[in-house]
């Protein structure tokens, strides 16, 4: 729903091709999942990721493009998938986001009613911007504290707020934005790859899809990767708080890099060894670098608590950093909060003997899985 653009959100495509693709093009990995659907089930047919290294002219689009389809396309044909169409996701950073309730107004008269509102909280220029909205279900609003949602104008980029008008019936509205010059640059990328762009959606609600599934209760999902690390918080599967943060796996290579003296790919692989066998000990050693992420998660509790008076009831931890020092173990005690990592590949039916690499691999998997189960 919204405007007519390859960037959506919600939707489900009226035609179901036999298998899809999708594509999650991290900071340092591109990720590529391609299920089916049989018997009425998700079924694996193949996956793959490949490491993304950044190069001086990445800044130039056209060629990160040219770069970026021809990755790929390589990967896609290392792994053998079959399929040819594509759903990509778009980083959170990257995109504007927004919960807002109406009052119910004719259909008619509701992209001018809820354009006029995206403008006033998007902090660039709609014509610059694709603009999506999906009308939410009723019980978005019934399911809040006495059907009472908070009164702000806060219009934090990736950020989603609620704005509320005092009206006896009302609508709530997701609207979704991204800048066109991104959006034509996926498009580039997928033309490159010589594969065929569907949709793209945001990465949050991917992940919804592949971890939460149908469970409606109160929920944040951590996603840490390399570079950064996104917060969502899902309330009964919408995402309706979104963070982001300069925090992920590098910290934790970048510091063993420097203390070791090691090459910065042998202080990666060190940083996983270890992370294998991290003890209670030594996760209190290095408090110190996780404290910007345990700091995060506290404010972002407390922001939550405070504009909807309810409690996250669960963390769900992932991204590939998502496995790092009993991570999960050592934020439940922090937070006393049932914390655990994610499995993308629960919703999934898979094949016997690939579990345990699946299960190394799930967490940096999260995204693209995610993007497959829309498409079938």
């Amino acid at each position: 729903m919204g405007e007519k653009s390859i960037f959506s959100h919600m939707g489900l495509f009226s035609k179901k091709p036999a298998s899809i693709l999708g594509v999650d093009v991290g900071a340092s990995a591109v990720k590529i999942v391609e299920l089916t659907r049989e018997a009425g089930r998700a079924h694996l047919r193949t996956y793959g990721f490949t490491e993304r290294k950044e190069e001086g002219n990445a800044d130039d689009p056209r060629i990160e493009t040219e770069k970026m389809g021809a990755m790929i396309r390589e990967l896609r044909r290392q792994s053998g998938a079959q399929a040819t169409t594509v759903i990509a996701s778009l980083p959170t950073f990257s995109v504007f986001s927004s919960i807002i309730t109406l009052p119910e107004t004719p259909k008619k008269e509701l992209p001018n009613a809820i354009r006029w509102e995206a403008k006033k909280l998007i902090p660039l220029p709609l014509e610059d911007m694709m603009l999506n909205w999906e009308i939410l279900p009723d019980s978005f609003l019934t399911e809040k504290a006495g059907g009472q949602t908070p009164k702000t104008t806060d219009a934090v980029t990736a950020s989603p707020v609620i704005v509320s008008q005092e009206k006896k019936k009302s609508i709530a509205v997701l609207i979704t934005a991204a800048q066109k010059k991104l959006v034509e640059q996926y498009v580039g990328i997928f033309k490159a790859a010589g594969l065929t762009l569907q949709s793209l959606e945001t990465e949050a609600f991917a992940i919804v899809r592949s971890l939460v599934g149908g469970d409606r209760s109160t929920i944040m999902v951590v996603d840490i990767g390399a570079r950064n690390t996104d917060l969502s918080i899902i309330d009964g599967g919408i995402p309706v708080l979104n963070r982001s943060m300069e925090f992920g796996g590098n910290t934790f290579t970048d510091a063993i890099e420097k203390t070791t003296k090691l090459s910065w790919n042998h202080a990666e692989q060190l940083k996983r060894d270890v992370s294998r066998l991290a003890t209670q000990e030594m996760i209190k050693a290095l408090e110190p670098l996780f404290a910007p992420l345990v700091n995060e998660v506290h404010y972002t509790l407390g922001l939550y608590q405070t504009r909807n008076g309810s409690r996250i009831e669960k963390i769900i931890l992932t991204g590939g950093s998502g496995l790092l020092f009993n991570l999960a173990q050592y934020m439940t005690s922090r937070f006393n909060i049932t914390v655990t990592v994610g499995d993308p590949w629960a919703r999934v039916a898979t094949p016997i003997d690939l579990a345990p690499v699946l299960s190394e691999v799930g967490s940096r998997m999260s995204v693209a899985v995610g993007l497959a189960m829309r498409g079938i």
